[in-house]
């Protein structure tokens, strides 16, 4: 045998090793991806601690041991950790312990000033809005009470800004229900918006800009007081939310006492980089994942609290197949929480939000720290602002940017997403006004950041961050960059890592095994040619340019197309040329079924190609009896109607949708007869409790008004009542005990499923209010 012989198989065996290397390593990386589904794109990115495991710059260090993340305190503890959950209220003895209605913030009282060596150059806040009242989409079913926020108005109008503008009126909205309308809002009844900022939330947003002004003027005389120019030196951001712009206007007075016009810069909506509102694909998938039975730990959670989310169903009403209540504690605890908040009384037979309290601060902390995919989930997500912050420090280091105080009015959602990447090493839910700072100092030609949290220094579980009291800013900034570049090619660090060395020393094995006996000089451009009559796409990179060699392979991916190479050798210096193809029967009708650049009905026989996916979609719905949702096609619209019906909370009566079982269970309602006359006029109602409002809110023809409903029970109470009657107990549940204010709220309580109380129990009262309708005016006092 030739001595050419033996090269040449010296040459394949040592192919064969990298290409059963790169197999070998591809598996193990595969081995490394926890909980989630193996094999998955999911799982290819939540493994991002081993991708880029390289550099421990860009690692997920896990949070330390607390009882915040231990399920097992969550569930059979005892207390709610000494957090406070029931005023606005922090003694000055405990400030700086957790309060989830008024969160710790910079203080005069308590700040720490550094060394006089730093000076402050620059200051940016980002806060979570203050105490507010709950989301509608937190509601239970049947709210034994209604919430009214008549202490307060919300303002909203529109002011010119033109050489000869003309005055405005200060118009605000205030609530009210109308006795016209049928149709009966799901969960909370009352004259606020759910969700707005509640009046104690105001005042918490004013005492909170009033104590950073004595912190960063009258303390550290950074900026600049209030008869100064303090408009060109201090700016303000809100979100699209209405919320974060009503404690706004509440902080700046507090902090400059400003009543006139201040702008409050904001993003479009859709694209707000602070709420954040701009769409991630990626990180939308990675939390759905946290949040799903694929990680163990939620998992478990979930599969330990199933006996505790039967009883608060049954307290609440909420029936047990709504997700929007059963995928986590959030909507529990946002009820919950914002009740016992502002004093208000838990539904009958709830003592008290213990285990919903806990539990939805070990749900925030599996979340955004204690999951390995919650850095990159968190980051994805975030990650714009993040950018935005750093050049801030940018801006202001090279003398471009003449802002010294930025302030961003925000949500939990932001600031969680923010300690996430900071790597908090004991996470909690923010709470009502949680507060993060960044302090940027200069000392002898040098740049440091302090971080504080609720007005202490953060401590983060990253080693090169620590306690952030004092970190060089070129540090900070090399793990914000590095972050930004890690999430933006997050794909190609998959290839990189998993795929493309089995990619890559597999087609090179290819090629130099196709090349093996042809002459010296062909090969030096081995090529694999494509069948006749298929549709071909060339891309040609060196080795020395990695980028373009990541984004082919990342378009491989994206498009499943066949890949063949062709191997180049020159002088100093290997390529490979990649070659697609698509075959023009299947494999060209499975590309533009697949592209997004097609939007193709495969249904019909001719497969029109839409221009939109909405085109599409529309097509589907109006032609195909399509539920996009279920991805399912009916053989009418009466099947597709019923389809809606059973599974996607449809009104079959008007045909309206609706968030869940329970609020198309409220919404029935307005559907049924009226059978219940006024004790007082003709009109008829469907409930007595809406009878009642249509006489408390005094549209009844008789003159009825809150006041007179009030004092003829009150009368009621002189006249029939039990001897020493307290007159505080007129609206009292006497079968829970239950406070109300009001007889249509004692009455809606009594019609709900929230306790065994009977409207019939009110049946004497009812006669008395009959019997003195002609003397109304009487009672009007």
């Amino acid at each position: 045998m030739s001595l050419a012989w033996f090269r040449c198989r010296a040459r394949l065996l040592a192919l064969v090793a990298v290409f059963l290397f790169g197999t070998f390593f591809c598996l193990t990386q595969y081995a490394d991806m926890g909980s989630l589904r193996q094999g998955s794109l999911l799982a290819l990115l939540s493994s991002t601690p081993t991708l880029i495991g390289s550099d421990p710059k860009l690692k997920w260090y896990p949070p330390s041991e607390n009882k915040v993340n231990s399920l097992k305190g969550a569930i059979d503890g005892e207390g709610t950790y000494g957090f406070i959950f029931d005023s606005s209220v922090t003694p000055d003895e405990k400030y700086g312990t957790y309060n989830w209605c008024n969160m710790p913030h910079a203080r005069k009282r308590e700040y720490k000033k550094p060394e006089k060596e730093y000076e402050l150059q620059y200051v940016e806040v980002i806060q979570r809005h203050h105490k507010r009242t709950p989301y509608a989409a937190n509601a239970f079913p049947v709210e034994s009470y209604q919430w009214n926020c008549d202490n307060q108005g919300l303002y909203y109008f529109g002011r010119q800004f033109t050489d000869e503008p003309k005055p405005n009126a200060q118009g605000y909205w205030k609530g009210f229900i109308s006795d016209i309308n049928p149709f009966i809002p799901s969960g909370w009844i009352g004259s606020c918006q759910f969700p707005q900022i509640t009046a104690e939330g105001l005042d918490d947003s004013w005492v909170h800009g009033k104590d950073l002004y004595e912190v960063y003027h009258d303390l550290l005389k950074f900026i600049p007081g209030r008869n100064e120019d303090w408009r060109s030196k201090v700016k303000f951001r809100v979100t699209n939310n209405q919320i974060t712009s009503q404690v706004a206007g509440m902080f700046i007075n507090g902090m400059y006492q400003a009543t006139d016009s201040v702008p409050l810069h904001i993003q479009q909506a859709g694209v707000d980089s602070l709420e954040p509102q701009y769409k991630c694909s990626v990180g939308s998938k990675l939390s759905s994942a946290i949040k799903s039975s694929s990680n163990a730990e939620w998992k478990k959670h979930l599969d330990k609290t199933k006996s505790l989310y039967k009883v608060l169903d049954d307290i609440s009403g909420v029936p047990a197949d709504d997700e929007g209540f059963h995928e986590s504690f959030d909507h529990y605890y946002d009820n919950l929480s914002a009740r016992q908040c502002h004093a208000k009384p838990f539904p009958c037979k709830l003592v008290d939000g213990k285990n919903s309290t806990k539990l939805g601060q070990w749900e925030y902390s599996q979340i955004y720290r204690d999951a390995p995919a919650s850095l990159a989930a968190s980051a994805t997500s975030w990650g714009v602002w993040i950018a935005e912050l750093a050049s801030h420090f940018r801006q202001v280091m090279s003398g471009k940017q003449d802002i010294l105080y930025l302030h961003n009015f925000a949500h939990d959602g932001s600031v969680s997403r923010l300690l996430s990447i900071l790597q908090i090493d004991v996470m909690v839910w923010p709470g009502m006004g949680s507060e993060v700072v960044f302090e940027l100092y200069k000392k002898g030609g040098k740049y440091f950041v302090r971080v504080l949290f609720s007005g202490k220094t953060l401590k983060s579980s990253h080693p090169d961050l620590g306690v952030m009291e004092m970190v060089p800013v070129e540090r900070l900034l090399d793990y914000f960059d590095g972050l930004a570049a890690a999430w933006k090619t997050l794909f190609v660090y998959a290839f990189e890592s998993c795929l493309s060395c089995w990619l890559a020393s597999h087609f090179v094995l290819l090629a130099l095994l196709q090349g093996g006996a042809q002459s010296r000089h062909q090969r030096r451009t081995t090529t694999h040619q494509p069948p006749t009559g298929a549709y071909r796409r060339t891309v040609t990179t060196q080795n020395k340019n990695a980028s373009s060699f990541q984004r082919l392979l990342f378009h491989l991916f994206h498009h499943q197309l066949t890949p063949e190479i062709q191997l180049r050798r020159q002088p100093g210096r290997y390529g490979l040329k990649l070659q697609f193809k698509l075959e023009l029967l299947p494999a060209m009708r499975a590309h533009v079924a697949n592209s997004y650049k097609h939007h193709v009905c495969t249904h019909c026989d001719h497969g029109p190609d839409y221009e939109t996916a909405d085109d599409l979609n529309h097509h589907l719905e109006e032609d195909h009896n399509a539920c996009l949702e279920c991805n399912e096609m009916f053989y009418d619209e009466e099947d597709l109607i019923q389809h809606d019906v059973d599974v996607h909370n449809r009104c079959p009566t008007c045909q309206r949708f609706f968030d869940s079982p329970s609020n198309l269970m409220n919404h029935e309602k307005v559907h049924m007869e009226k059978n219940m006359k006024c004790l007082a006029c003709p009109r008829m109602f469907i409930s007595n409790s809406a009878m009642m409002l249509h006489l408390e809110h005094g549209t009844c023809e008789s003159g009825a008004n809150l006041r007179v409903i009030q004092n003829v029970v009150a009368d009621w109470y002189e006249e029939y009542g039990p001897a020493g009657h307290d007159h505080e107990d007129d609206f009292r549940c006497e079968n829970c005990g239950s406070y109300f204010n009001r007889l249509s709220a004692l009455l809606q309580h009594a019609e709900s499923e929230t306790c065994d109380a009977a409207v019939w129990d009110f049946y004497r009262i009812f006669v008395h209010i009959e019997y003195n309708q002609d003397a109304f005016q009487l009672f009007d006092y």
